[in-house]
């Protein structure tokens, strides 16, 4: 018993028919279009965290406010603007934050959806 295998000879022929040679040619059509360039991405970290308030560093353009991403779906908003750092207000736990942990702003400020089961309600 030979420890080689055979291999069968490849066919030259490209064996697609004007259907396959179109979706091809849309393809790499569209591929071709596609515009990739670096985007700079300013990311903070986290210098601590204790009673469900962070203070975050490196996010100097961070808007009174806006939410935070600390990733796992972590959110927070920011609550104070100091001098090169923030506070920032976790909307979920926490539990899992650590200090030296990344921090990426979302560029929009923290809302709440109004609807008919907020009516009447007071919202504090």
């Amino acid at each position: 018993m030979s420890s080689k295998t055979e291999r069968r000879p490849r066919k030259t022929g490209s064996g697609k028919g004007p259907k396959e040679a179109r979706l091809l040619d849309d393809a790499a059509e569209v591929v071709s279009s596609i515009r990739l360039s670096p985007r700079p991405e300013i990311v903070g970290r986290v210098e601590s965290i204790a009673d469900g308030l962070a203070i975050v560093s490196g996010l100097p353009e961070a808007e009174l406010g806006e939410t935070l991403d600390f990733g796992n779906g972590i959110m927070g908003f920011v609550f104070s603007l100091e001098e090169g750092s923030l506070q920032a207000v976790m909307l979920d736990s926490g539990a899992e934050i650590e200090a030296g942990d990344a921090v990426h702003r979302t560029g929009k400020l923290a809302s709440v959806p109004v609807g008919e089961g907020l009516l009447g309600r007071i919202v504090d």
